[in-house]
C-alpha cells in the first residue's frame, strides 16, 4: 500500500530560526543517513509524545489511535489494564492515584450501571476482593484513629457491594472510584484494584474534549517518569 505524503507549511519566529533547523537537520541527516523528513517527523513526535515507551504506547494506541475509535475512556481502560498485569499479585506501577482523581473530576458524576457488556460478573468477582481487602487491612490497623476510619470506610465498602448485588441499576460509578481514592493506601499497590478501575472504567461515562484529553495526557506523561 502506497504511503500518504501529507504537506504543511510552517511559520517560524525569525529566519535565523529558519536556518538554524534547517542546517541543523541537515547535520542530522548526514550523520544518520535518513531523510530530512524523516528527521522532523521523528522529532516532532519526540515532542509530542512522553519520554516513556509504555506510556507513547498508550497515547497512541488509545488516546490518538490511528484511524480507530478511541479516546478518554479507552485510554483509562487500557491503562488500568496495562498496569494490573504485574507479579505476584503486584501492580506493576503505584502512582496512578492522579488517575483516580481525574476519573471523579471527568466522569459522568451521575453514571450509574446500564448493562454495559458482560462486565458485571467481573466486577462482582473484583468488588468482593475489594472489600476483603479493605476488611482485612482494618482487622490488622493497631493505631486506634486509623482503625477507626478504616472501620467506617470498611462499613462503607460493605454497602457498595450489597447494593451492586442487589440491584445492579443503581450502581452509582462515582461512588467505587471514591472508595479506592479514599484506600488507595490498602490499594494502591494491587493487581486486584486495577481490574476493578477497569471494570468502572468500563461501566461509566466520560467526559470527550480537548481539556479532558489534554489532563489526561499530563497525568500520563507525568506517572510514567517514574515508571
Amino acid at each position: 500500500m502506497a504511503i500518504k505524503k501529507i504537506q504543511k507549511a510552517f511559520y517560524l519566529s525569525s529566519e535565523y530560526v529558519k536556518d538554524f533547523i534547517e542546517s541543523r537537520i541537515e547535520d542530522i541527516a548526514v550523520k544518520t543517513q535518513r531523510s530530512s523528513s524523516f528527521i522532523i517527523e521523528n522529532l516532532l513526535l519526540d515532542g509530542l509524545l512522553p519520554d516513556n515507551e509504555e506510556a507513547k504506547s498508550i497515547i497512541r494506541n488509545h488516546l490518538y489511535p490511528d484511524g480507530e475509535r478511541g479516546g478518554v475512556q479507552k485510554t483509562l481502560e487500557a491503562i488500568f489494564a496495562h498496569n494490573a498485569a504485574g507479579s505476584n499479585w503486584n501492580a506493576k506501577y503505584d502512582n496512578f492515584k492522579p488517575l483516580v482523581d481525574y476519573c471523579l473530576v471527568f466522569g459522568v458524576s451521575s453514571a450509574t450501571y446500564k448493562g454495559n457488556g458482560n462486565v458485571l460478573p467481573h466486577f462482582y468477582s473484583q468488588l468482593r476482593d475489594v472489600v476483603d481487602r479493605i476488611e482485612n487491612c482494618t482487622a490488622s490497623c493497631i493505631e486506634t484513629y486509623d482503625r477507626k476510619r478504616y472501620e467506617s470506610i470498611a462499613e462503607w465498602a460493605k454497602t457498595l457491594q450489597k447494593t451492586a448485588e442487589e440491584d445492579p441499576s443503581k450502581i452509582v460509578i462515582r461512588e467505587h472510584f471514591e472508595l479506592v481514592r479514599d484506600c488507595w493506601d490498602m490499594l494502591g499497590d494491587w493487581s486486584i484494584t486495577y481490574r476493578y478501575l477497569m471494570d468502572l472504567v468500563t461501566m461509566g461515562e466520560f467526559q470527550e474534549s480537548t481539556i479532558a484529553r489534554n489532563d489526561l495526557y499530563d497525568i500520563i506523561s507525568e506517572i510514567s517518569k517514574e515508571w
